[in-house]
């Protein structure tokens, strides 16, 4: 997730809180507070719903991480 595209991207469509976007995308604030902040994996749902409000490209929103990129950062914490 690129966080600061995401709050940047949401605000220039008119959606600059959690909960405006959840009601756009037909889930809950806190839904996306989670995916936002990393703490939950963006269903692919969540992640048409962004591109589809935003018209920006997957790039400037998400990142692919794989879990080998994963478990490299959790055993460098």
């Amino acid at each position: 997730m690129r966080n600061t595209q995401w709050t940047r991207h949401m605000a220039g469509v008119g959606l600059p809180t959690y909960a405006e976007q959840a009601d756009r995308m037909g889930v809950s604030p806190t839904t996306v507070g989670r995916v936002v902040t990393g703490k939950t994996t963006p269903s692919p749902g969540i992640i048409s719903a962004a591109l589809l409000i935003t018209g920006r490209p997957f790039e400037d929103l998400f990142e692919v991480v794989t879990e080998h990129a994963r478990r490299q950062e959790v055993t460098a914490a």
